[in-house]
């Protein structure tokens, strides 16, 4: 609901890690929007950062 809610006009690279990331993450990325990237380790999230930032 709260990312319905926002207007997200720039990229958000999102990783998370511990108990229950994974669940955390397949929530995210079922509901997310076209500019919200779930990574599962800080090397990918730094490289879809990167990559984004081009």
């Amino acid at each position: 609901q709260a990312l319905d809610q926002m207007k997200l006009e720039l990229p958000i690279v999102v990783r998370l890690d511990g108990t229950n990331a994974e669940e955390g993450r397949r929530i995210l990325a079922e509901a997310a929007p076209p500019n919200l990237h779930v990574s599962p380790t800080m090397l990918d999230a730094a490289g879809k950062a990167v990559e984004l930032a081009r």
